[in-house]
């Protein structure tokens, strides 16, 4: 809590302004993949079709419109058969079945959804670890030293 007190007034707007931005962005995703993540209990084939589309429209190059919706609409069903609700339900289900290539949409779209919020993560935490060694080593360093370094300071798990 003393670290809150401590930041000034334009930090703390500035970390809610990154809070609601971030916010809006999954709210963008989850609505995108949102027949991934409601549970396909109360849903019929036909809302199930509808949401469908809204994923097939943002990402056409990767999803297959012609036959995407009916495989998410077999698949539901084979879903509550097995009592899967959650989005990591549905790719374990997946996985331990071996459905990917009876499903290979469903797949793809499964695997969008789950890495997104991964992806976002692993960047900003690279992100804070330059900001950090570049805050702590800017007195000291020469602005090409620096930048040779960042990228150690990133991949760290494999340099070691």
């Amino acid at each position: 809590m003393k670290s809150v007190r401590r930041l000034g007034s334009l930090s703390i707007l500035q970390l809610q302004f990154a809070l609601r931005r971030r916010i809006d962005a999954y709210t963008d995703i989850r609505n995108v993949f949102e027949v991934v993540t409601v549970n396909g209990n109360y849903l019929d084939n036909d809302n199930i079709r509808s949401l469908v589309q809204r994923a097939i429209d943002t990402y056409s190059a990767d999803l297959q419109s012609a036959v995407f919706p009916d495989e998410m609409v077999h698949f539901v069903t084979f879903a509550r058969c097995r009592g899967c609700s959650s989005p990591s339900d549905l790719a374990r289900l997946m996985h331990t079945e071996e459905l990917h290539d009876t499903f290979p949409n469903v797949s793809i779209a499964l695997r969008m959804f789950l890495c997104f919020m991964v992806s976002n993560c692993s960047g900003e935490r690279s992100f804070s670890r330059m900001a950090f060694r570049k805050n702590k080593l800017r007195r000291t360093m020469t602005d090409k030293r620096l930048s040779a370094l960042e990228p150690l300071s990133v991949e760290s798990h494999v340099l070691h």
